[in-house]
């Protein structure tokens, strides 16, 4: 009896340490995917800060080219920037300005301008965005 005790005392143990490995091997492989996700998911933040920099660069040269052509920057389409660094919860109404230009122009055979007018036509549109927002720029 004492035997057949050992045994199945034994066996259990056996049965125990084999499951606890197993167990021990799932948590390996989920720490290693952990580490994985982290790993990438800091590569695109990454990634995101500098695509976010390079869109308020190139948002601030479009700027200043409307500025040039127009002199006031009035003409260009505009949408609101992220500016240079903010956090917190908040509301933002991004809006945008199109302002389309066409020049008619009435030419004879001989090419002589006979007449010339300018048609501006402005859209306007606006959306509201909120949400919680961080950023950081750096030139």
């Amino acid at each position: 009896m004492k035997y057949s005790l050992e045994c199945s005392l034994s066996e259990t143990e056996g049965n125990y340490c084999g499951q606890l490995a197993q167990i021990q091997a799932q948590i390996r492989a989920l720490e290693e995917q952990l580490h994985q996700v982290r790993t990438e998911t800091e590569g695109q933040k990454l990634e995101y800060e500098q695509l976010l920099d390079i869109k308020v660069h190139l948002e601030k040269e479009i700027e200043t080219y409307c500025r040039l052509i127009d002199g006031n920057g009035n003409s260009c389409s505009k949408s609101k920037g992220f500016g240079s660094g903010s956090s917190g919860n908040s509301s933002k109404e991004l809006s945008k300005t199109t302002l389309v230009k066409t020049v008619v122009e009435e030419i004879d055979q001989r090419g002589k301008v006979l007449s010339s007018r300018i048609q501006s036509i402005e859209e306007k549109t606006s959306k509201i965005i909120s949400g919680k927002t961080e950023t950081k720029v750096s030139f």
